[in-house]
């Protein structure tokens, strides 16, 4: 890539090339990582649906394998769509390098340069937060051996592995290496989920960048430092009406793009993410009211937060193509119209005729990303959960 924001997604780059899902490095070794990844993903969620399919009519065990293995059912149908859509992801990289190369107006580019930067903010914010998260819960697995050494008793602390799991082997006996499995599987999940999830979030932030481009650009329609002379006064503001009318569309054909890449893996994740968030948020009160451990509230309270962070993210992005198309229309009716000449004005007519429908990035046309999206499925989620809830209390 060659345009002079490209450093601001080195770092979506690194993170997507440790698990071969940059579409520009060597096929044959993004090939290789993508075997290898795939392997470690699918071989972490088998032995839970094993103990899932023994554990027959034991609701508390399969609540608990299903708090686990959803989530990771997650982060491989993420994978695999990132891995078939390398065409796509070229494709949406080569118009953000277009879109900055084509810019010239000092301002337009302070803008992208801001919205780049939130970015970049935005990636490192997420790797922080998922990585804090990977390192907590590994390390909770480890407390009891920990306090065996510290202060040990004449019985031994238990140690239990971090998910429920079946590899009809002594579990006892092959725990560490149990779990070295599991802790290797959870890293490349946690790798997954946020290369994705951030370089997903670069591309929407770009794409707010290129509507807010269009925002100034209807602003700016009527250049009151044009000349008063009728003909050049009308040339100079349909130029500015087709810059801005060209920046808009290439907003929303970006955005587009966007959508019909990862439109329908996000119905498939919705669905997944509802589940597991009601699932997990069970566990959370059972383990509140009940007398378990620290070590397993603290996995609860990391589980549950981290869902409603993925869900309130993924929704407010929505809401957010919303805003800044909304904010262009805005503009456009904004705009002292009645300074320009008769032919400008039936022009800018017809832009805010165009403008009047709010764009929005919808899910198959079955969902739209928003906050009012957010309410309603932590909604279902909350309502899923009392109704397990109720039906375990009897």
């Amino acid at each position: 890539m060659d345009f002079s924001g490209d450093h601001y997604y080195k770092l979506n780059r690194t993170f997507l090339s440790i698990i071969g899902l940059w579409p520009h490095h060597n096929i044959i070794l993004r090939r290789i990582q993508g075997i290898i990844s795939s392997f470690i993903l699918i071989s972490v969620i088998i032995p839970q649906l094993i103990k899932l399919i023994m554990a027959k009519y034991d609701v508390d065990i399969i609540l608990r394998v299903l708090s686990s293995v959803l989530p990771f059912m997650l982060f491989t149908v993420k994978y695999v769509t990132f891995y078939f859509v390398t065409k796509d992801i070229k494709k949406l990289m080569k118009q953000i390098q277009n879109d900055w190369n084509t810019l010239t107006d000092n301002n337009e580019l302070e803008i992208i340069h801001r919205y780049a930067k939130t970015a970049k903010l935005c990636t490192i914010s997420l790797a922080i937060l998922i990585y804090v998260s990977l390192i907590m819960i590994i390390c909770i697995q480890y407390i009891p051996s920990f306090f065996n050494i510290i202060a040990p008793r004449n019985k031994s602390r238990r140690v239990e592995l971090l998910f429920q799991v079946e590899y009809f082997i002594d579990q006892e006996k092959y725990y560490h290496i149990i779990q070295f499995h599991l802790d290797i599987g959870l890293i490349f999940a946690a790798i997954t989920i946020q290369s994705t999830e951030s370089f997903c979030l670069s591309l929407a932030i770009h794409a707010f960048g290129m509507f807010k481009i269009a925002s100034y650009r209807m602003e700016h329609i009527i250049d009151k430092s044009a000349s008063n002379i009728f003909v050049k006064k009308h040339c100079t503001l349909h130029n500015n009406i087709v810059a801005a009318v060209n920046g808009h569309r290439r907003a929303i054909e970006f955005s587009e793009i966007i959508k019909s890449t990862f439109a329908i893996p996000y119905l498939a994740l919705i669905l997944l993410g509802v589940t597991s968030t009601s699932v997990n948020l069970f566990l959370f009160l059972e383990i509140v009211m009940s007398t378990n451990a620290v070590s397993d509230l603290i996995r609860a309270i990391i589980f549950v937060v981290c869902h409603f962070i993925y869900m309130f993210a993924t929704n407010y992005a929505g809401q957010k193509f919303i805003d800044h198309d909304a904010d262009v229309y805005k503009k456009i009716c904004n705009v002292q119209w009645y300074n320009a000449p008769l032919r400008t004005q039936k022009q800018i007519l017809f832009i805010i005729q165009k403008a009047r429908k709010a764009y929005h990035v919808d899910v198959g046309g079955l969902y739209c990303p928003s906050l009012e999206g957010f309410t309603t499925v932590i909604q279902i989620s909350v309502n899923c959960t009392t109704l397990i809830f109720i039906k375990d209390v009897k």
